[in-house]
């Protein structure tokens, strides 16, 4: 595949590739999760999509998803789907308990958390870009890094959460000498679990164009692992003085960063 450049307004694909983790080394495909699929497609029917020869050879199950971007346009806080994941799961013997046949919501459930127990983590690419992921606490920004980023968490109480919102944020350069044609140069994904955001954030009810920030997210509370999780992104675009050939250099950078130890939070 060749040097894409955008339109403004033109779609950029957000694909996903098989979840990893480094305690099992075993990936999985991202669909074998309920998370939210493409519109129409349902049950295994999730299109691979390989752009080059290389994603190809290297055996990853690259797909469509449905998280839409167009080139230049910011987006405020779009619905992708609601999953069901039936009342919560209090303790690991509850886990257990094989008296009565599970639901598809509590199997579901208990795969989420297993996948969590065992530090998978989702894998997206924009432009064969992976995202460098952040997470915001009280005491600042965690960079994670660019290997992947978290499905959720547990709290000191074992109580499991899940990252069911995404600020998606991409940088792109003018391409020299094309004018209103645009190249992505950085991929970014900022993480944050939000209770009920349909209700307590304001461009979550309204047509706001306000990003949804880690203040809000706080005030809203987290997502617990239970019930109707509703899954939603926001998208902003950012001009970069980066230029195409230079777009890897930070990812050269935050490679270096995690070899040294780098802090994985909420994992």
């Amino acid at each position: 595949m060749g040097l894409h450049s955008f339109k403004s307004g033109e779609i950029v694909k957000l694909k996903v590739n098989s979840l990893t983790s480094m305690k099992t080394l075993l990936p999985v495909s991202y669909f074998r999760l309920p998370f939210c699929r493409p519109e129409g497609e349902v049950g295994r029917n999730v299109k691979l999509d390989h752009e080059n020869l290389g994603e190809f050879l290297s055996g990853d199950r690259i797909m469509n998803s449905p998280y839409v971007l167009k080139m230049k346009e910011d987006s405020y806080c779009e619905k992708v789907c609601k999953v069901f994941l039936g009342a919560p799961i209090t303790s690991y013997s509850e886990s257990k308990n094989g008296k009565e046949k599970p639901s598809k919501q509590k199997l579901d459930n208990l795969q989420l958390r297993k996948f969590i127990r065992n530090d998978y983590h989702i894998n997206w690419l924009v432009d064969n870009l992976p995202p460098i992921a952040y997470i915001e606490d009280d005491n600042g920004m965690n960079i994670l890094g660019s290997h992947g980023f978290p499905i959720g968490y547990y709290d000191e109480s074992k109580i499991a959460y899940i990252y069911n919102h995404v600020n998606i944020v991409v940088d792109y350069h003018e391409v020299e000498g094309m004018q209103n044609f645009f190249r992505v140069v950085k991929f970014s994904v900022y993480l944050l679990s939000i209770k009920s955001q349909e209700d307590s954030i304001e461009s979550c009810k309204t047509k706001s164009t306000e990003h949804i920030t880690y203040k809000m997210a706080k005030s809203a509370g987290p997502q617990p692992l239970s019930n109707g999780v509703q899954f939603t992104y926001d998208v902003e675009w950012k001009n970069s003085d980066i230029s195409f050939a230079h777009r890897w250099d930070v990812y050269l950078h935050q490679t270096k960063r995690d070899d040294t130890g780098l802090h994985w939070k909420a994992i």
